[in-house]
């Protein structure tokens, strides 16, 4: 049983495989939340989040949770609670805020004895504040062989010379991808190959609009 935190792409695909989905909001973990109101907020949404699981419990006999991504807290306290075996799927690297990052250790330590992290980065960042879990790292599989494929009419489908230099970063809009990182690097090289030409691929993450207006201001500022 597979529960998402909204609709989209993925939940017509697990559907169409057999799988159950439900949607339900999961108070996910952002630092826009990390002030008074917005705790409230996600107190409010991960307490309905954890009736929604006891509900589908009495219908599904969960033997094991597994969470994706350490912003979903609700699951492993879940599990913890239910002492059902819990799986945490480790994505992102947290510097801080110090009392978040103090709250997601413990939490890891009391309900997830091996969690998941998708890169010995990942690992290696929250390995050394644990006490009890240990960490598994396992990458993620991507199918990458489309990425392997030639694509020749790029520059044509731009409007560019096929003699310019063509640059592009792709992801999606977060903080800590990099977005600003590339156009200050951007910068830098169209001063040395001013027939060079950067192009960003990404959208963000609902609730991180006001990041890609940072980025947009910031390429009208170099402009």
């Amino acid at each position: 049983m597979v529960l998402l935190t909204n609709s989209g792409s993925l939940q017509s695909v697990l559907e169409n495989e057999g799988f159950p989905v439900y949607v339900q909001n999961l108070g996910i973990l952002r630092r826009k939340y990390v002030n008074p109101t917005g705790l409230l907020n996600r107190l409010s949404k991960n307490l309905k989040a954890y009736r929604f699981l006891s509900e589908l419990h009495k219908q599904y006999q969960f033997e094991l949770v597994y969470s994706n991504t350490l912003a979903v807290i609700v699951g492993a306290y879940w599990a913890k609670r239910r002492r059902i075996p819990h799986i945490w799927h480790i994505h992102e690297i947290l510097p801080g805020p110090k009392p978040l990052v103090k709250m997601l250790v413990s939490l890891l330590d009391q309900s997830t004895p091996n969690p998941i992290a998708v890169s010995h980065a990942v690992a290696n960042h929250w390995q050394p504040l644990l006490q009890k879990s240990k960490i598994q790292v396992i990458h993620n599989g991507i199918p990458y062989e489309d990425f392997l494929e030639n694509y020749p009419a790029a520059k044509r489908d731009l409007g560019l010379p096929e003699s310019d230099l063509l640059i592009g970063m792709i992801g999606r809009i977060n903080p800590g991808k990099g977005q600003l990182f590339f156009l200050e690097l951007a910068n830098r090289l169209s001063k040395k190959y001013p027939n060079a030409h950067f192009l960003l691929v990404g959208d963000p993450f609902p609730g991180y609009e006001l990041i890609l207006e940072e980025v947009r201001k910031e390429i009208e500022a170099r402009d």
